[in-house]
């Protein structure tokens, strides 16, 4: 079986879960008002509960994988200068071009990069952890604050240090240092050995295994075909530079820091993830053309059960 045909097959179930739960609104079973709570469910219990348990858990954590995040950091800033160049030719609109400044730049590498990492690369789920927090979940949070100042509404303007305050309060980020100092820390090690240990050591397990198909239901909530109709050219634009462009600046970058093997595998694969949520969140919060991001989001989603395997493929 070739690289692109055993992707394809791994993915299958993952997008397999978002159209159902797509289904499950048109069915009138599960409504776009159930998403927050789905996502709140995610975000505050069974997401920190992965993050803690597979870094705790996780075997050696190479000193290559921290290099990760800053590549993909250093690929959203080369995304950067090709949209604000695009915005110039095309005549964007100040709103729309904050809007493609997100959508074209960052993705989905939490809520979809967490279960298609577990499903293809789960030893590498660590540096997945490294890649959306440090390489994604920061640079978004404050180049959302930015951004929406300068091409957002005035009424919706938030600086950088009131994002950054935000995100200091989710509970994503303790997990990270707990996890982080239970994987480096011998004593953490003797306690997990401990039955006490064992105990919690499960408990964060069965509670982790909540967040694949709570996170691809939710996503699949957050669908909505109709605003694809209105921006055909626009929508072509955001999705080749997040599903191509992102993960063929990554590559050369990637071994520019020496990530080979599966370091490398892992930090494509993170690249080529489809729009973020988040980043049509912020969109629709500034006032950029909301519903160009959240139709960016649905194509780019739909598409990415091809282009993900297409990328792969490229960088064995």
């Amino acid at each position: 079986m070739t690289v692109f045909a055993a992707t394809l097959t791994a993915l299958a179930p993952l997008f397999a879960l978002i159209l159902l739960g797509y289904a499950l609104k048109r069915a009138r079973v599960l409504h776009s008002a159930h998403a927050p709570v789905l996502n709140g469910l995610v975000v505050n219990a069974t997401l920190p509960a992965l993050v803690v348990h597979g870094l705790a858990t996780a075997p050696a954590i190479p000193a290559r994988a921290f290099c990760a995040p800053l590549a993909i950091f250093l690929t959203e800033l080369a995304l950067f200068a090709l949209i604000l160049t695009f915005g110039r030719i095309l005549r964007l609109s100040r709103p729309r071009l904050g809007a493609l400044l997100l959508v074209g730049t960052f993705g989905n590498t939490g809520f979809l990069g967490y279960p298609i990492t577990l499903a293809l690369l789960p030893h590498q789920f660590p540096t997945a952890i490294l890649i959306d927090q440090f390489g994604m979940t920061v640079p978004l949070t404050i180049a959302a604050a930015l951004i929406g100042s300068l091409y957002g509404s005035a009424q919706t303007q938030e600086g950088a240090s009131a994002a950054l305050l935000r995100l200091l309060r989710s509970p994503i980020l303790p997990a990270l240092a707990l996890g982080l100092l239970a994987h480096f820390l011998p004593a953490a090690h003797a306690f997990l050995a401990s039955p006490l240990g064992q105990i919690l050591d499960k408990t964060l397990g069965y509670l982790a295994q909540g967040t694949t198909p709570l996170v691809l239901l939710a996503v699949g909530l957050a669908l909505r075909p109709e605003a694809a109709g209105k921006n055909v050219l626009p929508l072509l634009l955001s999705c080749t530079l997040k599903l191509l462009i992102s993960p063929l600046i990554m590559l050369p970058l990637s071994r520019l820091f020496g990530l080979r093997g599966d370091l490398l595998t892992i930090s494509i694969l993170l690249a080529a993830m489809p729009t973020s949520v988040m980043s049509s969140v912020y969109s629709a919060h500034h006032d950029m053309d909301g519903d160009y991001a959240v139709a960016t989001v649905f194509v780019s989603t739909l598409l990415s059960a091809l282009t993900i395997p297409w990328m792969l493929s490229l960088a064995r």
